[in-house]
């Protein structure tokens, strides 16, 4: 492995900072026991900047690269600027407008409202016309009553696959020079 520089974060395979380094969780440091970590990253993670300095928290976060050129469709991210959310809710206004319509057949006989001790036993008849093609007759327009909206504006996962690793910023390396 290479001499880390000091400010360089690296992910590692296994749960514990090594020496030298510190784990990418938020904490905040002491200027006075890390100066050249502070005169790399000053406090653009955080800190006070007269006694502390924030190291990066990198819990439950996605690394993007910092820039400040956009790309199509991009947005410029600003180093050490936080952003996202673990959990979104989808209103009914964020949703783009669909319709949909559902079929559905009743074989001859059956009543419009069975009792409910009839549901189960037509199910399995109606199954067996709709799966015999012989057997299947014209199908109807259901009731838009059938369908639901789903979400009731409640929260969501959003995060992409992922896999955990340990992030750490080396604080203790060589310095790293600017040419």
């Amino acid at each position: 492995m290479a001499d880390p520089f000091i400010g360089e974060i690296r992910a590692f395979a296994f749960s514990f900072a090594p020496r030298g380094w510190s784990q990418c969780d938020g904490q905040v440091m002491s200027i006075a026991q890390n100066p050249a970590l502070f005169s790399i990253i000053g406090t653009t993670y955080g800190g006070d900047g007269r006694t502390t300095l924030g190291i990066p928290n990198l819990k439950d976060r996605t690394i993007l690269h910092g820039g400040f050129s956009t790309g199509p469709g991009l947005s410029p991210h600003i180093l050490g600027q936080f952003g996202g959310q673990n959990s979104v809710t989808l209103t009914d206004s964020e949703l783009p407008a669909h319709t949909h319509t559902i079929s559905g057949y009743q074989p001859p006989g059956y009543e419009d409202t069975p009792s409910p001790s009839l549901v189960v036993a037509q199910q399995a008849v109606a199954l067996e016309f709709i799966n015999d093609t012989s057997k299947r007759g014209s199908m109807g327009t259901m009731s838009n009553q059938a369908l639901k909206y789903y979400g009731a504006n409640s929260d969501h996962e959003n995060r992409q696959p992922a896999i955990t690793v340990n992030y750490c910023i080396c604080w203790d390396g060589a310095y790293p020079s600017r040419n």
